[in-house]
């Protein structure tokens, strides 16, 4: 058995609050694109289909458990090599600001112009935002809006036009796509039947229309994956201009992290806030973990209207504190309590409050294994003598877990922050690419485990 190990702070989802600037407009056209040439039979990609299904419960673990607050500095110097990181900060600048203006149809132009789409990766892109956008317009049920979004993945999968990076942007953007459908339809209903806050206490009204509140949060998501994208394109440019080929594929799979870790929250924070603005109690909080029983709060989903925000920590301390904006507050649970439960109850103007309530055990959270896969080509071409790059798709902020890489009949040639190169042996027919995880707060491990075998194709 060869193999490599690394131990390194997790990766965080990143809350990037002026990543977005909303515009509620719902329809979208593809009739300005050019035509390219078609291909007589689709490119032969070595991802694995099954992969989007782990970036979906992956994206589903984080939304549903808030996780969590880090900056883009320490997304950077987690996933990209370190030749990359001041190009990245630069970049994530300049086209935050550049794209903070533009809808859909503005960004698409503008990644077009510049060489970071194709015309057949913007019109399938459109396909999807309106697949979502035209089917809350038409009040259709979020359930039924997913339902046309699965319906679009199998010709994203089999296009003669699209090539393979591009085919995994889309299909992880669908995956993140449907597990937003879930988030919402878990707390508000597909039609908003249980339009209210966290705890499942039915206020009738949020400050807006619940499918105005849904449409402003898809519109965001479409927005903010485009940007990601073009950061994505910059990237992967400079790798190649400094020679960094071997890690070119790595990149792709590490930026799908990243854009959908920067933008989950983005969304949450932003969108949620701006779009209906009013006197709303906190939706819910993120987590930053900072020791077994420690996690900093930020609270989202509360109205512009909101001036202080009052804090009772029952199990947890402090046991009361009032806050202004941005709303943060580091909450440790109480050794003889099995979770915090948070009251909070938000001061606006003209005297008027509104209240709700979420609990956490942070003890289980800090000590668990959720939203942890290995990802990657489970068919190979070994004789190639090619790297095959493998990710693993934590991005919790739990900085007492501790990663180790095995791979059987192959070699790490290379590792960047959550992604491995490998080489498989050139007589390898079966192997397997191991990930041992270790959770010092609950002082326990887990394998997880990919098995690979050859008949595939090369990167």
């Amino acid at each position: 058995m060869k193999r490599i190990t690394f131990l390194s702070p997790l990766v965080a989802l990143s809350l990037i609050l002026t990543l977005l600037m909303l515009s509620c407009t719902k329809d979208y056209t593809s009739e300005s694109l050019p035509e390219s040439q078609f291909l007589s039979s689709p490119p032969t990609c070595n991802y694995s289909v099954e992969t989007f299904s782990v970036y979906g419960s992956s994206f589903s673990y984080y939304l549903e458990n808030s996780f969590a607050l880090y900056s883009p500095d320490s997304l950077i110097r987690e996933y990209l090599p370190t030749e990359l990181q001041d190009t990245a900060r630069i970049s994530w600048d300049n086209i935050e600001a550049t794209m903070s203006g533009l809808d859909i149809n503005g960004r698409l132009n503008y990644l077009l112009s510049n060489g970071f789409s194709s015309a057949n990766y913007n019109a399938a892109y459109l396909e999807i935002a309106n697949a979502v956008l035209n089917g809350i317009a038409n009040q259709e049920g979020l359930d039924v809006i997913k339902l046309r979004v699965q319906a679009l993945e199998p010709g994203i999968e089999s296009s003669t036009k699209l090539t393979c990076d591009e085919k995994e942007l889309l299909r992880a953007m669908s995956e993140y796509v449907k597990s937003s459908l879930d988030y919402l339809t878990g707390i508000w209903g597909a039609n908003g039947e249980q339009y209210s806050l966290m705890d499942g206490r039915l206020t009738g009204n949020r400050g807006c229309d619940f499918w105005l509140e849904v449409s402003c949060f898809f519109t965001g998501v479409f927005e903010g994956w485009l940007t990601a994208t073009a950061f994505l394109g910059i990237i992967k440019n400079a790798a190649i201009d400094l020679g960094l080929t071997i890690v070119t594929s790595t990149i792709q799979s590490a930026s799908i992290y990243i854009s959908a870790a920067k933008i989950t929250f983005a969304i949450i924070f932003a969108i949620l806030k701006d779009c209906c603005p009013d006197c709303d109690a906190p939706m819910g909080a993120s987590l930053r973990f900072t020791s077994c029983e420690s996690a900093v709060y930020r609270a989202y989903g509360y109205g512009d209207d909101v001036i202080t925000i009052d804090w009772v920590n029952q199990g947890g301390i402090p046991g009361f504190i009032t806050t202004q904006e941005p709303h943060i507050v580091e909450i440790t649970q109480l050794p003889n309590f099995n979770e915090v439960t948070t009251e909070w109850t938000s001061n606006c103007a003209e005297n008027i409050t509104d209240d709700n309530t979420i609990t956490r055990d942070l003890r289980t959270l800090a000590g668990g294994f959720g939203g942890i896969a290995v990802t990657g080509p489970k068919a190979v071409d070994p004789p190639s003598q090619h790297t095959y790059q493998y990710c693993n798709t934590d991005i919790s902020l739990n900085s007492n877990m501790e990663f180790e890489w095995f791979v059987q009949n192959g070699t790490i040639v290379n590792t960047i922050g959550h992604c491995i190169e490998v080489l498989w042996d050139a007589d390898m027919t079966e192997g397997q690419v191991q990930l041992q995880a270790r959770n010092n707060c609950s002082d326990t491990q887990q394998l997880f485990v990919l098995n690979v075998t050859d008949g595939g194709p090369i990167p």
